[in-house]
């Protein structure tokens, strides 16, 4: 009955033929689908082979391309079948499993033969996406190593001839991607993807073919779209990216398990395609596409919308590919010891050098790319203290990344943040897995790096900044053990907040050459942002010290030194440049709400936010709570009840009222000793002329009253005489005293 089956199907088959359609009529053409759709769900799989496999010979395209279409549908959807593929010794008594093996490898022999004939780009596509499925399929099968030589095979043939995997067809390869038949390049590379998958370490015989090519595919697809006029306005060709994709992802199949250990000698060239900018850029969702297209038919007036979107589409999938390639199979899957050397290799010749020929947001994209790869091998257990020093110097490299961009108009600001950012987590992943001998001197390099150009006055405040960025990093990993660490940085940090040190160096560097008007006025407000910043993290990283010093390294003398300095940054004004300008409530001034603040302020650090203002107020509090002897408590408090009553805008009283409040959320009933200094200038901050700075007095004013159980509304209106104790009646001034 099969057989019969067999012949009927065959003759379905032979209905399709175009020239028989012609004579019998387009009833003859349906005639045959119908017949074979009722055949299909009652013929066995080997016998549903065995019928097909010799179709894909003849020389009647139609019945090649209905041959094609039925087999690959069954191989992909047909779980049913499918299964009774894999077992159908058991549950079809009738067919012998012999004949489904012969079939299948008599399945596989042709599918590669026809994708590698010449013919038209869709049907070997056609045969490439059928054998891709046959791979998926005979893979998962009991006697998989049974079909496992044919697949190789066809590897082989798919790679020399589909991937023009011989070096002298470099010109053919560069000449299939810009062409129609790319679609056949990516097909191929995705079928090998699937065969590298299905045969596991017995790939190997396809290896030397197929590696190469992918590589080297890969190579030229990234070269065309950045050397592409259209790459730049986000119109990267569809037909690049779909080889870019396929070959991505067959990079990603060959460095899977076993077949990993035989393509180290395509690291590098792997790496040089990772870290391509083309597949680190950013792009939007399909909302981002549309505006992209109206601008573009704007300047064109020949793309659609559609077909940008759908090239936004592809290229956010060449990057996804890319991004899986490099966290999940270049940092995972080959040991340190063999990875290191590519690495560092793509990092001077790739990353480094070529910079020059390309633009400074594409070159930022690269390091981005690059450090993502190096982070996560910094925290493999098989990295040796020499390997961390090899990723130690980059990521030291990496975080000056301010000064090397610093001459680049075009260079993004978000992506330098990034960069920078970055690193520093970098480095400081290093650093805590140092051992207690490395780790001095290795954050005393870091000190001396960040010293090393103090007599450039932006260098130093770039390396400056990142320093104390990383100081923070550290000490929010470490606590309490990092704090005598500080002992490294305490002068610089000093020397950062003393605006008269500052002042001297700004001075000293005055004596140069005119610049244009332009120029000087460009140069002052990056100077004050820098500063700015640079104020910012050092208060940051100041405000650690202290909130983690619980070994006493916070000595009298080192209190008396840093009170003042940090006490008069709560006057402090934003640049107009800065974020902070526009923040004119308490809410945002201390950055309580952490979606307006995302808006707000978008320079997010390790654990730090650019935001000097609510810095300084934590670095107080924390001053405050470690002073090594209460008797220091009143220093420091004087010095922030000054600012309110020396600076008269109403920022400089917020902060104020921020930091008592937050000291008397430390200290407690212990604060109540100082509330008699502190009453006059409540007392003036209540009649201001700001609603906003009345009202964050008077809620002050109601937790102080709660706290000491005084009637505060009446010492503030009648003065010291009024104010009564709860058991003694009236208090004297001098009892506060």
């Amino acid at each position: 009955m099969q057989t019969a089956y067999s012949l009927l199907a065959e003759r379905a088959l032979t209905l399709l033929d175009t020239k028989a359609s012609l004579a019998s009529g387009p009833s003859a053409s349906k005639a045959g689908r119908d017949l074979f759709s009722a055949l299909d769900a009652v013929l066995h799989p080997g016998k549903f082979l065995e019928t097909l496999t010799p179709l894909l010979s003849r020389e009647e395209s139609s019945v090649r391309k209905a041959a094609l279409n039925l087999l690959t549908d069954r191989l992909q959807n047909n779980e049913n079948a499918l299964r009774d593929l894999t077992i159908s010794v058991k549950k079809q008594q009738r067919e012998s499993n012999e004949s489904i093996k012969i079939a299948g490898l008599k399945l596989i022999d042709e599918l590669a033969s026809l994708a590698i004939r010449d013919g038209t780009p869709n049907a070997r596509q056609a045969a490439l996406v059928a054998l891709e499925a046959a791979g998926m399929r005979f893979g998962r099968d009991e006697d998989a190593t049974h079909y496992a030589n044919a697949l190789v095979n066809a590897a082989k043939q798919v790679a020399e001839k589909c991937c023009f995997a011989r070096d002298a067809e470099e010109a053919n390869a560069l000449k299939a991607i810009n062409s129609s038949t790319s679609n056949v390049l990516g097909s191929a590379a995705m079928c090998l993807a699937q065969i590298a998958r299905a045969t596991g370490p017995k790939f190997i015989g396809a290896l030397a073919l197929a590696a190469p090519a992918m590589t080297r595919n890969a190579k030229l697809a990234t070269q065309i779209c950045s050397k592409s006029a259209a790459a730049r306005n986000g119109e990267t060709p569809e037909n690049v990216l779909v080889v870019l994709t396929a070959t991505i992802s067959a990079i990603d199949a060959f460095c899977e398990d076993h077949l990993a250990k035989f393509m180290s000698p395509y690291l590098l060239d792997i790496l040089t395609v990772a870290t391509h900018p083309v597949l680190c850029a950013k792009t939007g969702d399909g909302n981002e596409g549309a505006e992209q297209s109206e601008s573009t038919a704007n300047k064109t007036k020949k793309k659609s919308r559609d077909s940008v979107k759908t090239n936004l589409t592809s290229l956010i999938a060449a990057k996804y590919a890319a991004a899986a390639l490099r966290s999940e199979r270049l940092a995972t899957a080959f040991e340190c010891r063999i990875l290191m050397p590519p690495l560092e290799e793509c990092w001077v010749t790739f990353i480094r050098e070529s910079e020059s020929a390309r633009t400074a947001n594409e070159a930022l994209r690269s390091r981005l790319a690059f450090l993502e790869v190096s982070n996560k091998i910094a925290d493999r257990k098989d990295a040796t203290p020499a390997h961390r020093s090899v990723l130690f110097s980059i990521a030291l490299e990496a975080m000056d990344v301010r000064r090397q961009f610093a001459e680049e108009d075009d260079a993004s600001t978000l992506e330098v943040e990034q960069v920078e950012t970055l690193a520093v987590h970098a480095v400081a992943n290093l650093a805590v897995k140092c051992t207690e001998k490395e780790f001095t001197p290795f954050y005393a390099k870091c000190v001396e790096w960040a010293k090393a150009r103090a007599a450039e006055k932006d260098t130093a405040r770039w390396r400056l900044s990142a320093l104390f960025r990383l100081t923070s990093a550290l000490a929010d990993q470490l606590r309490a053990v990092f704090v005598p660490f500080y002992r490294h940085v305490l002068d610089l940090t000093a020397a950062c907040l003393d605006d008269e040190a500052l002042d001297m160096i700004d001075s000293s560097k005055r004596k140069k050459k005119k610049k244009g008007d332009e120029e000087k006025s460009n140069t002052n407000k990056n100077d004050v942002m820098d500063e700015w910043r640079m104020k910012a993290f050092a208060l940051a990283a100041l405000r650690r010290c202290f909130a983690y010093d619980s070994v006493n390294f916070l000595t009298q003398e080192r209190f008396n030194q840093f009170a003042p300095l940090v006490a008069k940054h709560l006057a402090k004004d934003p640049p107009k440049e800065s974020r902070e300008y526009e923040m004119n409530t308490l809410e945002k001034l201390l950055d309580n709400g952490e979606d307006e603040m995302e808006e707000i302020s978008g320079n997010e650090s390790i654990g730090v936010k650019l935001n000097l203002g609510a810095e300084c107020v934590g670095c107080c509090a924390a001053l405050f709570a470690a002073a090594p002897d209460e008797a220091l408590w009143k220093t420091l408090h004087r010095n922030i009840l000054n600012v309110s009553r020396n600076y008269e805008h109403s920022r400089a009283k917020l902060l104020v009222i921020a930091t008592l409040e937050k000291i008397v959320e430390n200290t407690q009933e212990e604060y109540l000793v100082l509330l008699p200094e502190a009453i006059p200038f409540l007392s003036e901050l209540l009649e201001d002329d700001d609603l906003e700075v009345e009202i964050a007095t008077q809620d002050l004013l109601d937790k102080l009253t709660k706290l000491s159980g005084e009637d505060l509304a009446s010492l503030l209106e009648h003065g010291y005489g009024e104010l009564k104790d709860r058991n003694t009646g009236v208090v004297q001034p001098e009892s506060y005293v």
